[in-house]
C-alpha cells in the first residue's frame, strides 16, 4: 500500500510526465496526452482525477459522462510511465460515481459508489492489475466499505513501532476510521501495548495481542490516545 493523493480537475491534469486534457467534440470526448489523442469515447463530457503515489508511474482516472436517465457514465484509467509510454484500461464502473482511489501494492484501485432507488449506498472497488480491471470488493455496509478503502490510501507506519494506550478510560476499536464504526466489545485499557500498522488522518490501525491468551485483535483507534512505549 502506498500513500496517495487524489487531485481533481474537470478537464486538465498536470502529471509529473506531462499534461492530460479532456476535449469535447460534438457528443464525443477525446483525451489528449502531450497534445496527442490517446483515447476517444462517445460521451457528453469527462472529468479527470490524478492519483499520485510513491511509485514511478502516474495514473489518471477518466470519468466519462452522458445524459442517460439511469446511468450517467463510466470510467477508464490511464497509466503514464516516466518514459512517456501510455497504457489505457478497459471500461469499468458503469452507473457508479467516484468515491476515492488508492493503491494495493503498486496497482491502482478505484472506489466507486452507487445509490439505487433510495436503497443503501452500494460501494465497489475495482483493481487494475496486468491487462484487466476486476471488481475486488462490494458492500452495502458503509463501515466495511470505508474500512476497505482506508487501507488502500493510508500511510504505512513501522510495524515494529510499539505504542501504549494513554489517557483515561477504554480505547475503543473501530472497523473503519470513523466514530460511527465502533466494533462492539473490542477495546483496550490504559497502559496496554499495541503495534501500529497504518495511519490515516486522526486514526491509526493497530494490532493488539493479549499477553495471557495470545489472541489478537485489529482495528482503527484514535491516534491521540497512543504514546510511545515507555522504557
Amino acid at each position: 500500500m502506498s500513500n496517495t493523493a487524489l487531485a481533481i480537475d474537470f478537464q486538465h491534469i498536470e502529471t509529473r510526465y506531462g499534461k492530460v486534457d479532456a476535449i469535447n467534440q460534438s457528443e464525443k470526448v477525446s483525451i489528449h496526452y502531450q497534445d496527442k489523442v490517446i483515447l476517444k469515447a462517445e460521451a457528453d463530457g469527462a472529468s479527470l482525477f490524478r492519483i499520485t503515489s510513491d511509485a514511478g508511474n502516474e495514473y489518471v482516472i477518466v470519468n466519462f459522462s452522458h445524459g442517460g436517465l439511469n446511468c450517467h457514465g463510466f470510467f477508464q484509467l490511464i497509466e503514464i510511465s516516466s518514459s512517456g509510454t501510455v497504457k489505457i484500461s478497459q471500461e469499468f464502473g458503469e452507473c457508479y460515481e467516484l468515491g476515492g482511489a488508492g493503491f494495493i501494492e503498486a496497482n491502482p484501485v478505484v472506489h466507486l459508489k452507487q445509490a439505487v432507488d433510495g436503497s443503501p449506498v452500494e460501494m465497489a472497488s475495482f483493481l487494475w492489475k496486468g491487462n484487466t480491471v476486476n471488481k475486488i470488493f462490494e458492500s452495502t455496509d458503509s463501515c466495511r466499505s470505508l474500512g476497505f478503502s482506508a487501507t488502500t490510501v493510508s500511510m504505512n507506519v513501522k510495524a515494529d513501532m510499539g505504542r501504549q494506550v494513554a489517557g483515561v478510560g477504554r480505547l475503543q476499536f473501530y472497523s473503519a476510521p470513523s466514530d460511527t464504526c465502533a466494533i462492539s466489545g473490542v477495546f483496550v485499557l490504559p497502559g496496554e501495548r499495541l503495534t501500529s500498522l497504518l495511519k490515516l488522518e486522526d486514526f491509526i490501525y493497530v494490532r493488539y495481542t493479549n499477553p495471557k491468551t495470545a489472541k489478537q485483535a485489529e482495528g482503527w483507534v484514535h491516534a491521540d490516545r497512543l504514546s510511545p512505549v515507555e522504557k
